[in-house]
């Protein structure tokens, strides 16, 4: 409902008139029969308490008062031109009773020190919400939850008691109606976290929102559980925090790092770092940018364990990229005769030697038949 006010002493709003005409107003408000506005004198959403020292009839700040008053506590019925007389705060010239904002302290009045309005100070029902109302008065509405001139306002009611609001210096209440005195406003907009039903203004309502203090309108949330990738301190819930894990959107407890860089092997494209991707690479955990494979299997030579496919591992094949199942060495060296160039290690190449099998180094052929002398029967 719509919130009045009455305007207590000196310490409440500054709600006063431009001198106009010598007047600071023309009546005191009224009740407003049907309306849902609580009639001056009321202390607002507080309930029926009225202003500490008020009696029930006193007259607000800045409305005529007759010469007599009753004025609220803190409050005189002062001239302020000849036959007219409103309710103003009373005001200590050495400081110590202050006038509110956009007043100043006239020891002269005939009801002693007196808070004086100046232009602009006064206030009315600027955003017509049925808050803040004088008579022929111009200025910001002070006695409002939300005026329209804060900055302007010099003190301020404190709706929900939570220590904001009341003196405008702290500024705006992010959250008049709900307490919050940390003011706590994530997104930074005009809402307090406690009032604000978007509080990091991602356009997800923080009900249905997986990370309502952090912008994540994609809510992407790797491991499903109940917080959003962008506020999850483990977002593939393996045993490491995103912050340790080398795969942070996909679960790898080992850790396993093959290239040992800042990717481990279930989220790198090229475990080897070799340059040619994984899906591609004939070796992708052992780096071989020329990927020769010598017997046009799945797996390229570095990886290989047998390399020619003869069925016996690289390891113990005494030609691993030459397939000789039966291992045949003629001379007994490292060499197998299908990858040996001498055979007979007669110091004479298998392709120039009369004899490739039997050592021969002086290549005697007395017959001239192109068969060594030592091998020809």
């Amino acid at each position: 409902m719509s919130r009045h006010r009455s305007i207590r002493g000196s310490s409440l709003v500054a709600c006063c008139v431009v001198l106009l005409a010598g007047a600071c107003g023309e009546s005191p408000p009224v009740d407003r029969g049907e309306s849902d506005a609580e009639p001056a004198g009321d202390p607002g959403p507080g309930g029926d308490q009225p202003s500490p020292g008020d009696a029930a009839d006193s007259i607000p700040l800045c409305y005529p008062c007759g010469g007599a008053g009753p004025c609220g506590e803190g409050a005189v019925c002062a001239e302020i031109t000849a036959g007219s007389s409103v309710c103003l705060p009373v005001c200590d010239p050495i400081g110590s009773t202050p006038c509110p904002r956009g007043f100043t302290c006239d020891s002269a009045t005939t009801a002693g020190p007196t808070c004086k309005p100046g232009a602009g100070a006064c206030c009315i029902d600027e955003d017509a919400d049925g808050l803040g109302e004088g008579s022929d008065c111009q200025g910001p509405d002070c006695d409002d939850a939300s005026p329209l001139h804060w900055a302007d306002c010099g003190l301020c009611q404190d709706d929900d008691e939570d220590g904001r609001g009341q003196d405008c210096d702290l500024g705006r209440d992010n959250c008049p109606l709900l307490p919050n005195p940390s003011q706590t406003n994530s997104d930074g907009d005009a809402f307090g976290d406690v009032c604000d039903d978007d509080d990091d203004d991602d356009g997800v309502i923080d009900d249905n929102d997986n990370c309502p203090l952090v912008d994540n309108d994609g809510q992407a949330n790797a491991d499903g559980d109940t917080l959003g990738d962008a506020c999850d301190a483990n977002d593939d819930n393996d045993s490491l925090a995103d912050d340790q894990d080398n795969c942070s959107l996909i679960p790898n407890d080992d850790q396993q790092n093959t290239d040992g860089d800042a990717q481990g092997d279930v989220c790198d494209a090229d475990d080897d770092n070799d340059f040619v991707a994984d899906a591609v690479d004939n070796c992708p955990l052992d780096a071989n940018t020329t990927q020769q494979n010598t017997d046009g299997d799945a797996q390229g030579d570095v990886c290989d364990a047998d390399d020619d496919n003869d069925f016996v591992a690289d390891t113990v094949d005494n030609c691993p990229l030459v397939a000789n199942t039966n291992q045949q060495n003629n001379d007994g060296d490292a060499l197998g005769n299908a990858c040996d160039p001498d055979d007979d290690n007669d110091g004479v190449a298998d392709t120039s030697d009369n004899c490739p099998f039997v050592a021969n180094p002086d290549q005697n052929d007395t017959d001239g038949d192109g068969v060594g002398d030592a091998c020809d029967g």
